[in-house]
């Protein structure tokens, strides 16, 4: 079961925040666990939470997304992310205006890939989105990566449920195609260091047939929770997904 929580604050005159505040943001949520809870999260890695930092330019508003990938870490963060008041970062406290809570399980993800029949859909990142390839960082949003990925995060939060069929993946794998796309690179900065990576969206389209297009799609409902690409926990690799029909209307 994946538990998603979305918190809103204003910003306030003079300190902006930007999508690698991200990354203090969820030091502040450890600091507000016991030290052994904090070290046991810390130590347990990548794979159970997934969080990022945008601005709503339509409400004027920050949105802190934390997607907690893991019930033993929703035991911890969810009475926290759930009264908290405010958000203290940057020697700044941000009071908390809204939250908004959702849950959703595999079978639930699965059932919902069923009912969708599009094979076209835009992916909007909304936080600077990389991936490491040959001990590099890829900086463009490849097909083949993107699978990669969200079939990686599904695994690790879905064990029970694994996705490991080797010849649809390889079908999948050749056949998504990005069509269009509106990129710009983007800079993470971790711990002095600048990531390289990229924001903006594509539209990647697969024409499958049924059964794969029914996994295509719960793959890519899934990435609105998992993210995409490398340091989700810390910030990066925030998307959105819309589906469109053929003529590039969203539905």
């Amino acid at each position: 079961m994946i538990i998603q929580w979305v918190l809103s604050f204003m910003p306030i005159s003079g300190h902006s925040l930007y999508a690698d505040s991200a990354y203090r943001l969820y030091a502040f949520l450890l600091e507000q666990l016991s030290s052994e809870d904090a070290c046991w999260l810390h130590e347990i890695g990548r794979g159970v939470v997934s969080q990022y930092l945008c601005f709503s330019k339509e409400d004027q508003r920050y949105l802190w997304t934390v997607n907690i990938l893991s019930p033993e870490v929703g035991s911890l963060l969810c009475p926290i992310l759930e009264k908290i008041p405010e958000i203290q970062i940057e020697n700044q406290h941000f009071p908390i205006i809204e939250r908004a809570f959702f849950e959703i399980g595999p079978e639930e993800f699965v059932k919902k890939g069923r009912q969708l029949t599009q094979s076209r859909a835009s992916l909007r990142f909304l936080t600077p989105t990389a991936f490491r390839q040959s001990g590099r960082y890829t900086i463009f949003p490849q097909e083949k990566l993107i699978v990669q990925s969200l079939i990686a995060h599904w695994n690790e939060v879905f064990p029970e449920y694994p996705l490991n069929d080797e010849d649809a993946f390889q079908v999948l794998l050749s056949v998504g195609h990005i069509l269009d796309y509106q990129l710009s690179t983007s800079r993470f900065s971790l711990k002095g260091v600048k990531i390289p990576g990229f924001v903006g969206s594509c539209i990647l389209d697969a024409k499958l047939p049924l059964p794969l297009l029914e996994l295509w799609n719960t793959l890519l409902l899934f990435a609105d929770y998992s993210g995409i690409g490398i340091k989700t926990g810390l910030g990066m690799g925030g998307v959105h997904v819309q589906w469109l029909n053929q003529c590039g209307n969203k539905k």
